[in-house]
């Protein structure tokens, strides 16, 4: 399973610490963090060019290193992933927010039809949406880093 390290804004993990993650999930890295009130990211990362990255970022840092149980070894299936109307699995770029994942997603085809059917329904601003099945629960583990969740800031 991939390892993903949610990094407060004042905490930063040890090179000893990534090059460990590293080694336990050589397959690729990627980072995430907030920029002009956007998320930017980046993956394909060495673990060199991640701790000379973090030296350079600012805030709160979500890092996954991936282990390739799906889809082979590639670049682009590296984390995170941003979460737009269109899958994108650009190297680089911004987005309002991004998804990580730990484990493998199964039932996206239905996931993608409720989305859909969700999309055409208004919602009410006190609505709260519960999927039917767990069965993709018990697979995936999500952190998702949004623009303006964090309260604390």
């Amino acid at each position: 399973m991939c390892v993903i390290l949610r990094c407060p804004e004042t905490v930063r993990p040890k090179s000893e610490v990534l090059y460990a993650c590293h080694e336990a999930n050589p397959h690729g890295a990627g980072v995430a963090w907030r920029e002009s009130g956007r998320v930017r990211w980046q993956k394909d990362l060495s673990t060199g060019e991640l701790i000379t990255l973090l030296k350079k970022l600012e805030g709160e840092v979500v890092i996954h290193f991936r282990w390739a149980s799906v889809g082979g070894v590639d670049a682009r299936l590296c984390h995170p992933f941003p979460i737009t109307p269109k899958a994108s699995v650009s190297l680089s770029g911004m987005a309002e927010s991004v998804l990580f994942h730990n484990g493998t997603w199964s039932g996206y085809v239905d996931a993608l039809m409720r989305l859909e059917q969700h999309r055409k329904e208004p919602e009410p601003s006190t609505a709260r949406h519960r999927y039917p099945g767990d069965h993709t629960r018990r697979s995936v583990t999500c952190a998702s880093l949004a623009k303006s969740r964090d309260s604390t800031r």
